[in-house]
């Protein structure tokens, strides 16, 4: 029986974290507060209010790498320098707590922040017991050391509480919505393409004017990101890697129309990194540097052949 226990357990636990699908989700967290550090003022980031009556307390005291020096430059150039290694991937084991901390203090310091940076602060955080077991030199190469069974324990409930996270994320993204007059009947869609400060821009204007104007089509679009959040919840408990792959592109895809139209840059850049760890990142050695190209190549080095010598 105790022999029939540790076999479930060593299965559940047989999973290697460490791959470039690590990587890339870190660096997307990373360039996603590095983006907001650099193409942005200062004062908009961290001041708010006519008077600007929400001023960062500048002492040793605070938690908060913002607070430690005298002024908000310094503290803003050394969140840019620790970012840009983590998002180079260079040791992960040593720069995931710095990663952390910067993204927390912004979250915390930063009158302008919004919910991607909230979930950027706690999907670093546990990614730490990860990346702390992380000895490669930079994320994107291939693990070359064997894990022991309390490592990839350690990693395993990690990973477990971030896919928690995230499914939490969407569930209630999702079940929330109900709750809504707007999104029960299916006009949401049109108030949030339509509102002056999040809507979408005129540029897109004639694009959404075929949906807009459509009940059909609003209606629809309205009830697809419900359901939409609702099955990128569920795919948490299965093991299809095809459906999961599937899942993660429609999913990058809608975060990706969210950055087009309503302009949440960092949030879709966020949820994009979210999404990859969530149904991708915990396959055996399920590296995109493993696709295999083989059959399309031959394919093509085929039709090439047979047009040269129909010529």
């Amino acid at each position: 029986m105790i022999f029939r226990h540790l076999k479930i357990i060593e299965k559940i636990i047989d999973n290697n974290y460490w791959t470039n699908w690590l990587g890339i989700s870190r660096s997307l967290l990373s360039f996603s507060l590095l983006m907001t550090l650099l193409f942005n003022n200062k004062l908009t980031l961290f001041y708010s209010g006519i008077q600007n009556e929400n001023y960062p307390k500048f002492s040793n005291i605070e938690f908060n790498l913002f607070s430690w020096f005298n002024n908000l430059e310094t503290g803003v150039i050394i969140s840019v320098i620790i970012l840009t290694f983590v998002m180079i991937g260079i040791f992960p084991k040593y720069t995931c707590i710095p990663h952390w901390f910067v993204t927390y203090s912004f979250s915390i310091t930063s009158a302008c922040n919004d919910g991607g940076d909230q979930v950027a602060s706690i999907i670093t955080l546990l990614l730490i017991p990860i990346c702390l077991l992380d000895t490669r030199r930079w994320h994107w190469s291939k693990t070359q050391s064997e894990k022991t069974f309390i490592a990839r324990t350690i990693a395993t409930l990690s990973y477990f509480l971030i896919c928690f996270q995230i499914f939490v994320i969407y569930f209630f993204a999702s079940v929330g919505k109900f709750k809504m007059e707007e999104w029960k009947n299916g006009t949401a869609i049109y108030y949030w393409l339509t509102q002056p400060l999040f809507g979408a821009t005129n540029f897109y204007k004639p694009f959404i004017d075929l949906i807009l104007f459509s009940p059909i089509l609003t209606t629809f679009f309205n009830w697809s990101v419900l359901f939409l959040e609702l099955i990128i919840a569920f795919s948490l408990f299965s093991t299809n890697k095809k459906y999961r792959g599937v899942i993660l592109i429609i999913g990058i895809t809608f975060h990706f129309f969210i950055l087009l139209f309503l302009g949440i840059v960092t949030f879709s850049i966020t949820m994009s990194a979210c999404l990859i760890l969530f149904l991708i990142s915990k396959n055996n050695n399920y590296e995109y540097r493993n696709f295999c190209f083989n059959p399309f190549v031959n394919r093509f080095r085929n039709i090439v052949s047979f047009s040269a010598k129909k010529n």
